[in-house]
């Protein structure tokens, strides 16, 4: 078998969306693999400034602050995110909802939610599509895009990956976004683990392939960042979720959404999503 340093590795590397996207290629001229790299930051970074929470200078951020006040005419790439954020939560049973980023962000700090889950999100974000404008129809709606953005990220990279000639691509966004092409340079698949902290001895073999991981609290931090929609209150169960799909999109989403929704409703929402791989494991309080 040929060695691995002779099979034109190309790795590299960026900061985006308060992670690192790392990019590894192999089996294409260096040059070929660098523009493509750069084709992937470029759009990485324009999708951050399109769909950033917390980042004044995005667009959605500004949309935050004004959309309940008057009707705002947004980028295509945004009323595209907005599209897919409605979708998904029609899909979900409302247990995705890109409308609760306030309360997204109390549960950061540790806040009481809102009492907002006797509205559905039409009743809280009106979307004119041939204009491509949005308002807010009541005060207390902030878009967030916290529970996707990553695999929309990735979808974008997809997207790029396929009109090139580059056969053979592994990239980690934030080691909890994967998204595959091809196979290793010493195998016929990429191998993809968890942390061994986790105590979950289990290995995925992936091809052309995408992969989410979602827990209850964020690694970094230790906080937790998911809630009910539906019941307005935290998620309960400390669960991992990990799920395989083709489009990295929806591999988030519904990553996030099975920690959002109580265990019985799992099935009935898995049935509106095409996933290739579904793996839930209890964590320990501690």
């Amino acid at each position: 078998m040929t060695k691995t340093t002779e099979k034109n590795i190309f790795h590299k590397g960026f900061f985006a969306m308060n992670t690192r996207f790392e990019v590894l290629f192999w089996g294409s001229s260096k040059l070929v693999c660098y523009n493509v790299f750069q084709q992937i930051q470029l759009q990485v970074n324009k999708l951050e400034q399109t769909i950033s929470f917390y980042d004044p200078r995005s667009e959605l951020f500004k949309l935050n602050k004004q959309a309940a006040h008057e009707r705002i005419c947004v980028s295509p790439d945004l009323l595209e995110a907005f599209l897919l954020g409605i979708e998904a939560y029609n899909k979900s049973n409302a247990y995705f909802d890109i409308s609760r980023g306030a309360d997204f962000l109390r549960i950061k700090n540790n806040e009481q939610l809102s009492e907002n889950r006797q509205y559905a999100i039409d009743e809280r974000i009106a979307i004119d599509k041939d204009n491509a404008c949005i308002t807010y129809l009541n005060d207390s709606v902030a878009v967030d895009f916290g529970g996707m953005g990553k695999g929309l990220a990735l979808k974008k990279a997809a997207n790029i990956i396929d009109s090139t000639p580059i056969e053979h691509a592994f990239i980690s966004f934030g080691e909890s976004s994967v998204l595959t092409r091809g196979h290793h340079p010493n195998g016929t698949y990429w191998p993809f683990a968890l942390d061994t902290n986790l105590g979950i001895n289990k290995e995925w073999h992936l091809n052309n392939s995408s992969l989410s991981i979602s827990t209850l609290l964020m690694r970094n931090t230790g906080q937790q960042h998911i809630i009910d929609p539906v019941g307005s209150h935290k998620a309960m169960h400390n669960m991992l979720a990990l799920v395989q799909a083709t489009n990295p999109a929806d591999a988030e989403i519904v990553s996030t959404t099975l920690l959002a929704a109580p265990p019985q409703k799992h099935n009935i929402i898995l049935q509106n999503f095409e996933t290739e791989n579904i793996f839930l494991a209890q964590l320990n309080n501690n």
